[in-house]
């Protein structure tokens, strides 16, 4: 996945961030089988993600996105909020991070 260790990891309840410097932007989906059972359950939580990423599609930087196991808890009907929250919550963070840099 990385060449070497991530230099920034952002964690929150449901996904964690790692992000790399990288000279092409590389966007990085990782969900275990062993975290989430069901194919369908796997497919629509990237589908949810990919969708609520475009402010850092033009950032050249690696970024890999995990998910916990703590996913399952949530309702099908909740999922999408649950994960766009997550994600605007995370980004916000990155955001943050590289103003301060």
């Amino acid at each position: 996945m990385f060449n070497k260790k991530p230099s920034v990891i952002f964690d929150g309840n449901y996904i964690k961030l790692a992000i790399n410097n990288s000279p092409e932007n590389t966007i990085r989906i990782l969900i275990s089988k062993k975290d989430v059972k069901k194919a369908v359950l796997r497919n629509r939580i990237k589908r949810i993600i990919l969708a609520n990423i475009k402010s850092i599609k033009g950032e050249k930087k690696q970024f890999l996105f995990k998910i916990k196991p703590e996913i399952n808890n949530v309702s099908k009907k909740e999922l999408s909020l649950v994960l766009r929250k997550e994600i605007s919550q995370i980004l916000d963070n990155f955001k943050n991070y590289e103003t301060n840099l």
